[in-house]
């Protein structure tokens, strides 16, 4: 699920979780409930508070990346997809 480091389109969906990328493109489908994010999260994040920087376009995914991240005890900050790969790398 993680990332490969390979540079990112403006369609790219990831989140950046203590230094790591994790693709979120694949996942979650759809239907994908924020527990099941949140859950994701919590196993990714080394302690609670942790910044999650969320790389998604606006919409319903969003939100329920947003709300996942939240429930995780997480810091969720979304960032534009436009942004530059190395900008947002540097947040992280």
């Amino acid at each position: 699920m993680e990332g490969a480091g390979l540079p990112l389109t403006s369609e790219a969906a990831e989140a950046y979780v203590a230094g790591r990328v994790i693709d979120l493109d694949p996942w979650p489908e759809p239907q994908a409930t924020v527990p099941a994010i949140a859950g994701m999260f919590a196993a990714a994040l080394p302690r609670p508070g942790s910044v999650v920087l969320l790389r998604l376009p606006s919409g319903a995914a969003l939100l329920r990346y947003l709300l996942g991240a939240l429930y995780a005890g997480a810091v969720p900050v979304p960032v534009a997809p436009a942004a530059p790969s190395e900008r947002v790398r540097g947040l992280a």
